[in-house]
């Protein structure tokens, strides 16, 4: 019997504890409160989107390049990471590691600076840290699908939400 006064008082200290820690104000100035609220609602441009650009098949141009890093900065994206794709293994208009590639990736870097878009680079061409020009399509990296269902609220609703489309693509011989 004694044990279970014990349990019991156990019990409603801690949900003492627990009732007080829910309902106790913040332990930081209300002033320092109100700034994280501000700088989540409207984050610094310090706090930026980044994003995988990946160089395939040796298919670019300063042109493309210059278009890719407007569109990004305009998407709010501020950094992105390029990444050389060649799963054919062969060499395409600007090869990789050539004059040509090399003039295109400090064209990237320059344009990335002056539009406002930081620049990094893979550790490595091909399928960084995941394979090479041997893995074949229904085993390479997947392609993102999506649906939409559009609801009208507040309100509680039970409805099957539609399955994306499956994306499939031809084995390059």
């Amino acid at each position: 019997m004694k044990n279970n006064y014990k349990q019991l008082a156990l019990v409603m200290v801690t949900v003492s504890l627990l009732f007080y820690s829910c309902t106790s104000k913040p332990k930081i100035p209300q002033k320092d409160f109100n700034s994280i609220v501000a700088n989540f609602q409207t984050p610094a441009d310090t706090n930026n989107l980044w994003c995988y650009w990946y160089w395939i098949n040796d298919d670019i141009s300063k042109e493309g390049i210059t278009r890719d890093l407007e569109a990004m900065k305009k998407a709010g994206i501020g950094a992105a990471l390029i990444g050389n794709i060649n799963p054919a293994g062969k060499n395409g208009k600007v090869p990789l590691f050539s004059d040509k590639w090399w003039e295109c990736m400090v064209h990237a870097v320059t344009e990335g600076h002056r539009i406002g878009v930081d620049i990094g680079v893979f550790n490595c061409p091909g399928w960084s840290q995941s394979g090479g020009p041997w893995v074949k399509s229904d085993m390479a990296m997947r392609y993102l699908t999506y649906s939409e269902t559009h609801i009208s609220g507040p309100g509680k609703i039970n409805i099957q939400l539609v399955k994306p489309k499956k994306v499939s693509f031809p084995e390059k011989s």
